[in-house]
């Protein structure tokens, strides 16, 4: 597992045509435990404005990048 966590918030969206509602994740920082495990630290990018939902998800494997974009499409 890894040692820290990407954060991400959230924007719901609708293809024309489409029925399903999408969900696009865009990557503004990680969130780190702290060393006693009480509780996380969040670094955000500079210059980032956050507002909305917060996901926190573990980081992605470079080799399955291109597998999960092509089934699901996400800014991550």
């Amino acid at each position: 597992m890894a040692n820290y966590l990407d954060l991400f918030v959230t924007r719901k969206y609708q293809i024309e045509g489409e029925i399903k509602e999408r969900t696009q994740y865009v990557k503004i920082g990680a969130c780190f435990p702290h060393e006693n495990d009480a509780g996380f630290g969040i670094a955000i990018m500079e210059g980032v404005s956050v507002s909305g939902n917060l996901v926190a998800l573990p980081p992605r494997d470079k080799s399955d990048d291109k597998k999960s974009r092509s089934a699901n499409p996400v800014s991550r």
